[in-house]
């Protein structure tokens, strides 16, 4: 089967994908990602202060070190989480 790129449509394409407003949207989806996989982790999930960090993170004041994640995965939270994003 061939498929037919238009390139005019492909170039749009590319250019919006590049745009700094999509980098600042995949860098603030990747600091939810990292936030929000590391609360549901068995570890916090069972953990006695699940809710107290269900709440924090909903209210937007959980601290990313109360993960315990590493210090590059903070970085990355808080840059995607700022102004900008990153």
């Amino acid at each position: 089967m061939v498929i037919q790129i238009n390139v005019q449509q492909a170039a749009l394409f590319k250019g919006y994908f590049e745009a700094p407003a999509m980098e600042e949207e995949r860098n603030y989806k990747w600091a939810v990602h990292l936030l929000i996989s590391r609360l549901l982790s068995d570890e916090h999930l069972n953990s006695d202060d699940f809710p107290t960090r269900l709440s924090s993170l909903m209210r937007g004041k959980l601290d990313p070190a109360d993960l315990g994640l590493s210090r590059t995965d903070r970085k990355t939270i808080e840059e995607g989480f700022a102004p900008g994003g990153g």
